[in-house]
């Protein structure tokens, strides 16, 4: 028998709808473990009780250390992380970055509220302990489980507000399927660098700036201002700005800032395709670090972490292509 050790802390997963009020909110006596049906032994472990949008890297630190702690446990086989919905992929993604590939840590949520028609948690989370039992889980980096489908924590996103479909891969569609109880993989992702070394302290110092139409350099003079460490844009299609953010790129290098550029598009990336004025060729002129795969929140959670590691621009670039 596999034991598995389900870390909670908190979310949709673990809360209930008030009829008489309307609201949800975290019931008293809520008992995760209880969906499951004793095939698979069940550890369990409350790391933190925080709808998603409150977790900061105290928390997001907390989870990973208790995750390490658990993997480092022989009488362990695999982790499950429950977790609310609007930051999953954050936190998923901090974990993928830091965590060895080995032992299966899987991530899961619930769009609706334990004592709703129709929740999802009692499947999502079935699923995920099913997923972190199964021997074809190892060695693919941090998994998110939602409805039945397997992603890996670099590609997923949020891509609906209450839909139970929400999660997505919008590149790579989801790697695998939970099926009978087993996990069930179509493809591996390629293996990615670990920054085990890295003690992220604060978030904050790396800020994500969103390319909107007639926008200006003091959207970024601002960051460089706040004590920005590094910063990730959003640009346009393929990796354009508007040209009147062009001197506070420069500036930014110039104080030894690093600027990571994504694509504010669900797919595709960043490419220096266009020379025109603020076109992505000229950015990369300027020194501009093109982003591969990830969207803006994960480039700021990886920037946080190549910086907290010691990495210099060189290493950050390589990091990035």
């Amino acid at each position: 028998m596999s034991t598995i050790k389900l870390l909670t802390t908190g979310g949709t997963i673990a809360m209930s709808h008030d009829a008489s009020t309307g609201k949800v909110d975290r019931p008293s006596n809520q008992v995760l473990s209880g969906w499951l049906n004793g095939e698979i032994a069940v550890v369990s472990e409350d790391v933190c009780h925080r709808s998603s949008p409150q977790m900061t890297i105290v928390e997001l630190n907390a989870v990973l250390q208790a995750v390490r702690d658990s993997l480092a446990d022989p009488g362990i086989d695999g982790v499950v992380v429950t977790h609310g919905t609007d930051t999953l992929e954050e936190t998923a993604y901090f974990l993928d970055l830091q965590l060895p590939w080995g032992k299966p840590v899987i991530v899961t949520g619930a769009m609706r509220a334990s004592n709703e028609a129709g929740t999802d948690g009692p499947v999502n989370l079935m699923n995920a302990v099913y997923a972190a039992a199964s021997e074809s889980s190892r060695s693919k980096g941090v998994l998110v489980v939602m409805q039945d489908q397997i992603h890996a924590a670099r590609y997923v996103t949020k891509s609906h507000t209450s839909s139970l479909l929400a999660f997505q891969s919008p590149e790579s569609g989801p790697i695998g399927w939970v099926r009978n109880g087993k996990a069930e993989f179509r493809y591996a992702p390629a293996p990615d660098t670990v920054y085990g070394e890295a003690s992220v302290s604060s978030l904050g110092s790396v800020m994500l700036i969103k390319a909107v139409l007639d926008m200006g350099a003091e959207w970024i003079d601002f960051a460089i201002g706040k004590g920005a460490k590094g910063i990730v844009l959003e640009a346009f299609g393929q990796g354009n700005v508007p040209p009147s953010l062009l001197p506070g790129i420069k500036r930014a290098i110039a104080e030894g800032v690093p600027v990571v550029l994504v694509s504010r598009c669900i797919g595709g990336e960043p490419q220096g395709t266009y020379a025109y004025e603020g076109g992505g060729a000229m950015l990369q002129e300027l020194g501009v670090v093109f982003a591969r795969e990830l969207n803006g929140p994960k480039a700021r959670l990886k920037l946080a972490v190549l910086l907290a590691s010691g990495k210099n621009e060189a290493d950050i670039r390589a990091a990035f292509q």
